[in-house]
């Protein structure tokens, strides 16, 4: 184990990409992976995708509702980039033996997952999965998909069902900024400097 001990080279001993959405589930997965026992040197990849917007504003008759989606893509962006901040500075207090990086891609999440785990080359993917299919090892259409595409080994940190959140009390949402205030993120992130 080499939790809080400090890494004799600045060789990556082990890879491992972490996918993360921007749900009130995002902190599940950061507490499995800080919880973790990761080799001195471990590079951990915190990625989220943000959804693209619709792909042709065309379909908007006017100058307001393509404004609004715009607006909505800039949201998205900004509360994803929180989220990651949050989550790595979380990480790296947690596991200062490792090498925390954040990614954020835009597209459709299993396409991305799949495409970074390709370019990153892994050792291990972690991500979470609701268990929705009777097949609960592969418990999720994106997981499942990451299964079979991917070419490292996943890890399904088992998430809440839809069901189990009706017994549960939700997190209060600003509306003003679009972050779910949860535990680890409820700031905004700094204003990169750049």
């Amino acid at each position: 184990m080499c939790k809080g001990a400090k890494s004799q080279t600045n060789d990556v001993e082990m890879k491992v990409l972490v996918a993360i959405d921007q749900s009130t589930f995002a902190n599940t997965i950061v507490k499995a992976v800080g919880n973790s026992s990761w080799p001195c040197g471990t590079e951990i990849k915190l990625l989220t995708v943000v959804e693209d917007s619709p792909p042709s504003l065309s379909g908007f008759k006017d100058y307001e509702q393509k404004a609004i989606v715009r607006e909505i893509s800039q949201k998205q962006r900004k509360r994803a980039e929180s989220l990651l901040w949050h989550v790595r500075q979380k990480l790296v207090h947690e596991l200062p033996q490792c090498i925390i990086d954040t990614e954020i891609r835009t597209g459709r999440a299993r396409d991305e997952i799949i495409s970074a785990s390709m370019e990153f080359a892994p050792d291990k993917i972690i991500l979470g999965a609701h268990g929705h299919l009777p097949n609960k090892l592969f418990a999720g259409t994106t997981a499942y998909a990451i299964a079979r595409h991917a070419a490292a080994p996943i890890e399904l940190i088992r998430l809440p069902a839809a069901a189990d959140l009706l017994k549960t009390e939700l997190p209060a949402v600003n509306t003003d900024n679009n972050i779910v205030q949860n535990e680890a993120w409820v700031a905004e992130a700094p204003e990169s400097s750049g």
